[in-house]
């Protein structure tokens, strides 16, 4: 403790030098900090890259619009027939099927909701970022799992039982989401906001149920089929104003040709119902080649400050060696030893390095929960992988900081530490 004492004196006494590099080094945190966390929010896409054959993948990008106007019963006829117009299509394995609509619940209101079929669940792996462009702020994300029987007991007409868990208002979804887990985004300004609702087991056939925390059930909503409505209309009730559209559709074409040669028929078969054919590797690699450039300006820009700043921090401490010869000399000559003096350079060092790295990511933790700031940075998380990359910089920066000064400490007899600076 006394030689941190020490240290900490040294640095107020001399504050100039230490507000300097403490600014410049700042500057590079958060440079560098701001593109990791920029990165980390559009690897989503690349991982989808990775897992699923996307060149096997078509995106119906206009039937989003398609079904959101016009009656209920009108919706759910053109749905049907675009439907059938996509499986009678050559090539074509299988449809995801997502539906959006309005729920009902007692003491919250009207609540909107989307439901994703097994095939969507191919899709969205479990993976769900901030920021995806599927529609999906500011809703209720019911996210079931393909193989489970959250699932099967929907598609046969069953209920689920929802629980209600906090968690933080304005919080991301993470890397993934639990599978039969319903997300409440805190921007539609619901009383529930910011609440999870997990799915805890089949309950009475035919009802949804929503519990509070004293245990009491709701009646939410009655027997509804998400994956099938579109496909058939037996029952709807009036209050729910559902919108149901195609998520996505695979096809079973093997080679990259097959697939370029079909996808011209696609788009002349579906123009009738204005549907845009656009296969969903082009859309992440557009989606991707956008961003890269500016990421790529902000991590050059922050390596620049970052060398910089670690070249003038080394300097100066090392130049501070030199002028603070005879401070080092009194210490020697109080009966301090070589060893002691090293290690009171180092938890200044320590000091000067942590101090700005930990506000650097203390500013970004706190721009990152800001859920005003999510229009203007969707793909923008700040996790524990960025916070543990940055922390890895952040002791490399403190590594090569002190080897200067250190050397230059080490260099130096106890005699010409005593005797003090040449003028």
């Amino acid at each position: 403790m006394r030689l941190v004492y020490i240290a900490w004196k040294n640095l107020y006494n001399r504050s100039w030098q230490n507000r300097v590099a403490m600014m410049q080094l700042l500057a590079g945190f958060v440079a560098i900090i701001f593109a990791l966390a920029l990165f980390r929010g559009i690897t989503f896409y690349q991982t989808l890259s990775e897992e699923m054959k996307l060149n096997q993948f078509i995106n119906f990008s206009s039937l989003s619009s398609l079904f959101n106007y016009g009656k209920v019963d009108e919706q759910i006829k053109l749905g049907q027939k675009v439907y059938e117009a996509i499986l009678n299509l050559r090539g074509i394995e299988y449809i995801g099927l997502v539906a959006r609509g309005v729920l009902e619940i007692d003491g919250i209101g009207r609540v909107p909701y989307y439901a994703i079929d097994e095939n969507m669940k191919k899709l969205l792996p479990l993976k769900v970022v901030k920021g995806i462009n599927y529609d999906f702020n500011s809703i209720i994300t019911v996210d079931f799992d393909s193989v489970s029987s959250y699932a099967s007991a929907l598609l046969r007409g069953r209920s689920i039982c929802l629980k209600r868990i906090p968690v933080l208002v304005g919080s991301k979804l993470g890397e993934k989401l639990i599978p039969g887990t319903v997300f409440y985004d805190e921007l539609m300004g619901g009383k529930s906001a910011g609440y999870c609702y997990e799915v805890t087991g089949v309950i009475e056939k035919g009802t949804y149920y929503l519990s509070n925390w004293e245990g009491d059930l709701y009646r939410v909503l009655p027997n509804i089929d998400f994956a099938v409505i579109m496909a058939k209309n037996d029952y709807l009730p009036d209050y729910i104003k559902s919108t149901m559209y195609i998520g996505g559709i695979w096809t079973s074409v093997k080679t990259k040709e097959e697939f370029n040669q079909l996808v011209p028929q696609w788009k002349e078969a579906l123009s009738r119902y204005g549907v845009e054919v656009q296969p969903f590797s082009k859309m992440l690699k557009d989606f991707y080649r956008n961003r890269q450039e500016p990421i790529r300006r902000i991590f050059i820009i922050g390596g620049l400050i970052m060398i910089l700043a670690i070249f003038g921090f080394s300097g100066v401490n090392a130049l501070s060696i030199l002028l603070r010869k005879r401070e080092f000399g009194i210490h020697f000559a109080c009966g301090a030893r070589k060893r002691e003096l090293l290690i009171i350079v180092f938890i200044e060092s320590l000091f000067l390095v942590f101090l700005p790295g930990t506000i650097a990511i203390i500013l970004l933790k706190v721009v990152d929960s800001i859920p005003v700031l999510e229009k203007y940075l969707p793909y923008f998380i700040v996790d524990k992988y960025v916070i543990g990359m940055a922390l890895l910089i952040i002791l490399g920066i403190l590594m090569v900081t002190t080897i200067a000064p250190i050397l230059q400490l080490k260099r130096e007899s106890p005699v010409n530490l005593i005797r003090g600076t040449k003028n």
